[in-house]
């Protein structure tokens, strides 16, 4: 074992392509994510069967060599009929211990052409592992997508999420802390106290969505070292975020 982490943070959009349609996707992200090495991914918008399963998950991870698992499907899927959406985290090291959370729902609604769209839940994932000898807390955090209802992500209809998610991870138990979120904004600020309480720090500076916008990032704790971040574009609507990790002495 080395002492540096490669952790990769996705949002794969339940496994439906917007680039070579055609391909067989767990191939497609074995791909993408491979030459990155990675010893944790923080999947967002995972495909789920009614039941909870995830075959691509079943796929994927002898693919890549991460037989550790951590899952919480919690809506239904936007992309595939009749199956659910959630969280993934995979690792090449056992998982000690999980905390989870299901977000507060604004209950947002916009009516258009295509029929009224509602928001659906959204949630967190986190897992405890070991490595290098010390504890360390890895999450996935997919926040509601608000400008697809016409909302500000400071609208004081949202400030539940944005307070569930703050306090959530403050109660987290002391140790490193690394957060692969899909913001929907590239609003940091409303982090604020996260920020401030944690200390943590955004890693990606990059455009990550396919307009441009930074609404994905890895946020990282004061005890880690960041050696390498690199942002990459494959078959989903997001960018996957990469970063390689040191924990400090």
């Amino acid at each position: 074992m080395t002492g540096r982490l490669r952790v990769v943070g996705w949002n794969i959009r339940e496994g439906v392509p917007v680039r070579d349609p055609g391909r067989p996707v767990a191939e497609a992200l074995r791909a993408d994510v491979a030459p990155l090495h990675p010893d944790v991914i923080a999947m967002q918008e995972v495909p789920f069967t009614p039941g909870g399963e995830s075959p691509l998950l079943d796929r994927v991870q002898p693919l890549l060599g991460l037989p550790h698992r951590l899952s919480f499907p919690y809506s239904p899927a936007m992309h595939v009929d009749g199956g659910r959406a959630g969280l993934a985290l995979l690792s090449r090291h056992a998982w000690h211990e999980e905390s989870r959370l299901l977000l507060p729902n604004p209950r947002l609604r916009h009516s258009g052409p295509a029929g009224e769209l509602v928001s659906w839940d959204k949630g967190m994932l986190f897992g405890r592992l070991r490595f290098c000898g010390r504890d360390l807390w890895i999450g996935s955090v997919h926040l509601p997508p608000f400008h697809l209802f016409g909302r500000q992500p400071d609208d004081p209809v949202v400030r539940p999420v944005w307070e569930g998610l703050t306090n959530f991870i403050q109660a987290l138990p002391s140790a490193p802390l690394i957060v692969c979120a899909d913001l929907n904004t590239e609003r940091r600020d409303l982090l604020g106290d996260l920020l401030r309480g944690r200390l943590l720090r955004g890693a990606i500076k990059e455009g990550t969505s396919r307009i441009g916008m930074a609404v994905d990032d890895i946020l990282i704790g004061p005890e880690l070292t960041l050696h390498d971040c690199r942002v990459r574009y494959g078959f989903s609507d997001h960018a996957l975020c990469a970063v390689e990790l040191e924990l400090k002495p």
